[in-house]
């Protein structure tokens, strides 16, 4: 660990220059300053930490064949002698019906259908011991004899998802206004809470519960580097979030796109948001999280500066947050039913 906080001590000057040369002006400037601060990192950092292929967890296409059943695994070479000779005695008696061809018919099936009864009761108590065993000792194999269940997957597209948002937003802002007397749409509304300055402390709290050993996100940057040099590069992270918040007030869109795609993949999936925000692998893990006193609506807010229209449909989203909630939660239920 001394090597590498050397490395980045020594890159110090670098680090202090790229800080003092961010740009909020623009779009293009935020986006350009962000990329040049994950190759700085990336650059500096990448030889000191060992980054591991992407394993696929899933099972080989051969390994998910099912194998061939014979139609009766207990048959042995006994019970297909006895069968044989049960037809035999049967093609026998067809031809010539008397007495003692159906005894011998009679005799040869009742030896026939006992040992296969047998047999098969041996097999299916020694099946379900084996299947026993291997619930309680190995689990993994278990459930591999069994075929798994096909995923059903969600009928309703992103459009559909949006528009039903946006006309159930719609409909609240109308009731609100005629309720108010206030027909003015165009007027957004601005919640201190969201505008105030992101403090270091937050910004810690947020690094604190990043975890290792995990893999990054968009912008490439692994999160042991915001653990271990969460000091050295305080200052930057403090420029950065704070300009963006700054610039949020004027309703300017200069909300960086890598921080906006993590965001918006989090609001797609609002219901398992809490236990997904603690596994978030990149830097709008820590715009969001730095806010976690107010989850909801710091991720809204960096949402919908990104558009005008979306501005309009979630103006009211801090006071209607929890009707929301339950009515994004019925309609996921709806498209998974349909």
């Amino acid at each position: 660990m001394n090597t590498k906080i050397r490395t980045l001590a020594n890159n110090i000057d670098n680090l202090n220059s790229l800080c003092e040369n961010l740009n909020f002006e623009s779009q293009d400037g935020i986006d350009k300053t962000v990329s040049d601060f994950s190759e700085f990192l990336n650059g500096i950092m990448s030889p000191y930490f060992k980054v591991r292929p992407k394993v696929s967890t899933s099972r080989k296409k051969q390994d998910r064949i099912m194998p061939v059943i014979e139609d009766k695994p207990w048959f042995n070479d006994e019970c297909k002698r006895r069968s044989n000779l049960y037809k035999k005695f049967l093609n026998v008696f067809n031809h010539s019906k008397c007495s003692t061809h159906h005894l011998n018919l009679v005799t040869a099936k009742r030896n026939y259908k006992l040992l296969e009864a047998k047999l098969k009761r041996n097999y299916k108590k020694q099946q379900g011991n084996m299947l026993e065993g291997l619930k309680r000792h190995n689990p993994k194999l278990f459930y591999r004899k069994f075929s798994s269940k096909r995923k059903v997957k969600p009928k309703a597209t992103g459009k559909e998802f949006f528009d039903h948002f946006k006309r159930i937003a719609s409909e609240i802002n109308s009731e609100e206004n005629s309720r108010n007397g206030n027909s003015n749409n165009d007027e957004i509304p601005v919640y201190e809470e969201l505008d105030c300055v992101i403090t270091n402390k937050e910004i810690l709290c947020a690094i604190s519960s990043l975890k290792r050993s995990k893999s990054h996100g968009i912008d490439g940057l692994l999160n042991e580097y915001f653990i271990e040099f969460q000091d050295m590069l305080m200052p930057v992270f403090s420029k950065l979030f704070n300009a963006s918040v700054k610039d949020s007030i004027k309703s300017i869109s200069v909300f960086c796109k890598s921080f906006v795609k993590a965001t918006v993949e989090l609001n797609m999936c609002s219901a398992t948001t809490r236990l997904m925000i603690n596994s978030n692998r990149s830097i709008a893990f820590i715009l969001c999280a730095a806010l976690s006193s107010l989850s909801s609506l710091s991720e809204l807010r960096a949402e919908t500066t990104t558009s005008n229209a979306v501005r309009n449909v979630y103006s009211e989203s801090a006071r209607l947050d929890r009707r929301v909630s339950h009515s994004v939660l019925n309609f996921v239920r709806r498209s998974s039913c349909s």
